[in-house]
């Protein structure tokens, strides 16, 4: 496996935004994924998992140890009602493979950005579903017992962007299955038309950014309350308030992370003095 050094992250975040990671590696399959991890164990590597890079901040300073990307990681089994995916493939893919078999169930994915395994742990979802109603087991790696684990949707405790592999530091996951139901392929790819036609008219999708950059708060939505606070297009350095969705943060072209992080203290003030409600990122940081 090619093992690099000093690798530049904002090559492999849909940010463009970050410093180098020490080391970082790209597995195909989960043989080589745990030989990885086990090599940063036997030389006391720092860690850091990530999938597409699509969720994520990462430090202008880089990130100490080895990163490992699970994007190569893109092996799809359909069996009757389900679709078997490895941690990397991409959730769109995901998808259209799943209408092209007749599949139901994950027509929601269809325009989110990132892998499998970053949707499962981050209970990714639009449109009203989400992760929670699709997954029927997830496997595990733990490194610590050096063993593989299974569970099932339920002991996933899913709530909204939240899932229990986000507090399972030595456990990463390999691949999900999802349980889905029989449908006219031509009316699943008309729905999933229409929810990427919404997501084109609504989102900058064209732009540098991480996807939806705060989570909803509690009976309301952070772009309404970005919105109504007037800071669409609100800008600091490189970093700016998306003028088409202010829910989304972007990269005008040479942001650098304390840019979006010093916007984002803006945001949080401003959203704050206008309604009380403390905004909570969805993005996560990484790395420093």
């Amino acid at each position: 496996m090619d093992i690099k050094k000093n690798e530049p992250m904002k090559l492999h975040t849909s940010f463009g935004i970050g410093g180098s990671a020490e080391f970082y590696a790209e597995p195909k399959n989960h043989d080589e994924f745990i030989t990885l991890v086990k090599y940063s164990r036997d030389n006391n590597l720092e860690l850091t998992v990530i999938g597409g890079g699509t969720n994520i901040l990462v430090h202008d300073d880089g990130i100490r140890g080895l990163v490992i990307s699970t994007k190569k990681m893109r092996h799809v089994e359909i069996k009757q009602n389900s679709l078997v995916a490895f941690a990397g493939v991409k959730l769109s893919h995901a998808a259209e493979l799943a209408a092209n078999a007749g599949l139901s169930g994950l027509e929601f994915a269809t325009g989110i950005p990132g892998t499998v395994g970053g949707a499962v742990y981050m209970n990714s979802g639009a449109y009203g579903k989400s992760m929670a109603d699709v997954v029927n087991q997830v496997t595990f790696y733990d490194c610590s017992q050096d063993s593989f684990y299974k569970y099932d949707r339920f002991e996933m405790h899913y709530s909204y962007k939240t899932s229990v592999a986000q507090i399972m530091h030595d456990a990463f996951i390999l691949c999900t299955e999802f349980t889905l139901t029989e449908k006219d392929s031509a009316d699943i790819k008309k729905e999933m038309l229409d929810f990427n036609k919404r997501r084109l008219e609504s989102q900058p999708v064209s732009k540098r950014s991480a996807g939806s950059f705060f989570k909803r708060p509690k009976n309301n939505y952070a772009s309404k309350l970005m919105d109504e606070a007037g800071l669409k297009g609100a800008a600091v350095g490189g970093a700016m308030v998306s003028e088409k969705h202010a829910g989304f943060v972007i990269n005008t072209g040479n942001a650098t992370a304390k840019d979006v992080m010093d916007l984002m203290y803006v945001i949080k003030e401003k959203v704050y003095k206008m309604s009380g409600i403390t905004l909570e990122p969805e993005v996560r940081f990484i790395g420093g």
